[in-house]
């Protein structure tokens, strides 16, 4: 089993390569543009951080089966939609352009925490909160962007019926790993992420 998994990564090498370099590019242009933001928005997203913090301390309690829903949604409907853009050949750019998003989203998200709370209280805040459901939904978001990459290019270079029917079935089995990985990240962000975010509070 760790062989196969350790082959498929070998074999796959140049596509997650792609993959992480456009997501660094987003995260760093995330990163960028709050930095680069005019003061009046940086004393909002500021301002929204501080309350969000002045709320957890004061017991605000999170609906962590309301807010797993949520996630739930979100997450499964985005991974679906990199699904259906990785299974046609004009998709697989948006595929990319989704990619990017999501690394500017969470760069963008980090670099506001940390102009907010600054470093001890920023690094407590991003390690208790979006650390551990990323690391589940990145690697959902980065299976399924790989997989569509491999079957468009196998599609196109490849007409046999017979064939592409198992490649559509093995592309299949990853979409509902990537949802599978996709559910666990709301899991977290809901149940592991809010407990501590709770138990690191009075270091906020």
């Amino acid at each position: 089993m760790k062989e196969n998994i350790k082959n498929y990564f070998l074999s796959h090498f140049r596509e997650y390569f792609i993959i992480s370099i456009i997501f660094l590019i987003g995260l760093i242009v995330g990163v960028m543009t709050i930095n680069n933001s005019n003061n009046n928005q940086k004393e909002k997203i500021i301002s929204y951080i501080d309350k969000s913090v002045v709320s957890l301390k004061e017991g605000s309690k999170i609906d962590s089966n309301k807010l797993f829903l949520e996630k739930l949604k979100e997450n499964v409907v985005f991974i679906l939609l990199c699904g259906i853009l990785g299974s046609t050949v004009i998709g697989v750019p948006i595929l990319y352009f989704l990619v990017a998003y999501r690394g500017f989203s969470l760069g963008y998200t980090i670099s506001a925490v940390m102009a907010t709370l600054k470093f001890r209280k920023g690094i407590t805040f991003v390690l208790s909160s979006l650390v551990v459901q990323n690391i589940f939904f990145i690697a959902s978001i980065f299976l399924i962007t790989a997989s569509g990459m491999n079957f468009c290019k196998y599609v196109i270079s490849n007409k046999k019926r017979g064939e592409i029917k198992f490649e559509i079935i093995k592309y299949v089995i990853f979409l509902a790993i990537s949802i599978l990985l996709a559910i666990v990240a709301a899991s977290m962000e809901s149940y592991v992420s809010g407990n501590l975010i709770n138990i690191f509070k009075k270091y906020l």
